[in-house]
């Protein structure tokens, strides 16, 4: 009697064909729901831009909260399972913003939005960084960041066209791509191999994770640099389409358009530094590159043509995703515990994110566009003194 076989096992997946299409869509969906919640919040709940400053920076704190809280209770959970779970929670929350009937409750909706994100984006990091160091790990971290460019390159032209047939679109749309990314992870989840495999995995191939810490101590710099680009990241994205369209007189299409050029920036900086590995190590790299920025923000503060603010915004993000780059290489580089400083580089993004929009958001009310791009420069100037005096400190004697 034959013995009967069983069936063989399908091929796993490589995991970046998994990641980098959920990184897309993920960029994608937050760009429908931060850039659709200014105009709805406006148009719909007739809020001030002083308020609309404090919701646009709602869920970037309690990302933050979450990053820091909630994720460490769910840790037990695979990647996929914690993806899954926060993109059915985001889009029946999406669909929550929609019909709460209060400004008041858009906060709170807001709020738990960047809550469930927090289950998101470090679990999805970690998972892809196990094992790398290097160039290769340089590689790696900029293809996920060309993923979630280029929604954010996307995503701010679609909202603009959806915001001009419908103020609700942008949000109902980030409600569905959430609910196919769910399905996405879920049904890819079956050709993925498990934690416990990946470890062995790797253990096999000589590139399990170093069994002392080995990190370098220029995460600090890297960090302090990152939560200044994103400070300026939530003054812009979080008032500055108030702003241009009550004060420059742009369309939603228009604002779109401007934050898809931003976004190409952003994606040409990973592009070219995930290519070059000059940077890898180094303090002068992230002092140039908040040079830049300062310098960007300093001659908005004069721009008067659509043309000139929309190259210079595009400079100063461009800038934004060196110090992006900067910040995730060097706090994963040598660490035993990727996803926990994964959560610190998120953290940090919430965190700036936040106080970005919410004094980006009163210093508009009281002055203008000019004003807001002057604390931008002021802020980066600020954390540029900053790296310089922090390496300083932790320069080996």
């Amino acid at each position: 009697m034959t013995p009967t076989s069983s069936p063989p096992r399908p091929a796993h997946l490589p995991i970046g064909a998994v990641i980098y299409p959920a990184a897309f869509a993920m960029a994608l969906t937050l760009m429908q729901a931060s850039l659709g919640i200014i105009f709805f919040a406006r148009d719909v709940h007739h809020a001030q831009p002083g308020q609309i400053g404090w919701l646009a920076g709602t869920w970037a704190i309690t990302y933050t909260l979450g990053c820091l809280w909630l994720r460490p209770l769910f840790k037990h959970l695979e990647p996929r399972q914690q993806v899954v779970i926060s993109t059915v929670c985001l889009c029946a929350i999406l669909i929550g913003m929609q019909v709460v009937p209060t400004l008041a409750g858009l906060f709170v909706f807001h709020g738990l939005f960047g809550l469930l994100l927090a289950l998101y984006w470090p679990s999805l990091m970690g998972w892809l960084s196990t094992g790398s160091e290097g160039e290769r790990l340089g590689r790696l971290v900029s293809r996920f960041n060309l993923s979630w460019s280029f929604g954010n390159i996307i995503g701010p032209y679609v909202c603009g066209w959806l915001l001009h047939l419908n103020v609700r679109l942008p949000l109902a749309v980030g409600a569905a791509t959430s609910l196919v990314i769910a399905g996405f992870v879920a049904a890819a989840g079956r050709r993925l191999p498990s934690s416990a495999e990946e470890a062995s995995a790797h253990a096999a191939a000589g590139n399990a994770p170093p069994r002392v810490d080995q990190s370098t101590l220029l995460r600090y710099p890297a960090w302090l640099g990152h939560f200044a680009a994103y400070f300026t990241v939530g003054a812009v994205a979080g008032i500055f389409p108030v702003g241009a369209r009550d004060q420059l007189g742009c369309s939603e299409t228009l604002i779109g358009f401007i934050f898809l050029v931003r976004g190409l920036a952003n994606t040409v900086a990973f592009l070219g530094m995930g290519r070059t590995p000059f940077w890898h190590f180094r303090l002068w790299p992230m002092l140039v590159g908040q040079t830049v920025a300062i310098a960007a923000f300093a001659l908005l503060t004069h721009a008067t043509s659509l043309i000139a603010v929309t190259l210079l915004l595009s400079l100063a993000n461009f800038a934004a995703g060196i110090s992006y780059s900067e910040s995730i290489f060097h706090g994963a580089s040598g660490s035993m515990d990727r996803t926990h400083r994964m959560a610190i580089h998120e953290a940090l993004i919430g965190i700036g994110l936040f106080i970005g929009s919410a004094v980006g958001g009163m210093v508009y009310e009281a002055t203008s566009l000019q004003g807001l791009f002057a604390l931008c420069a002021g802020a980066l100037a600020l954390a540029t003194l900053g790296q310089a005096l922090l390496h300083r400190m932790l320069r080996p004697r």
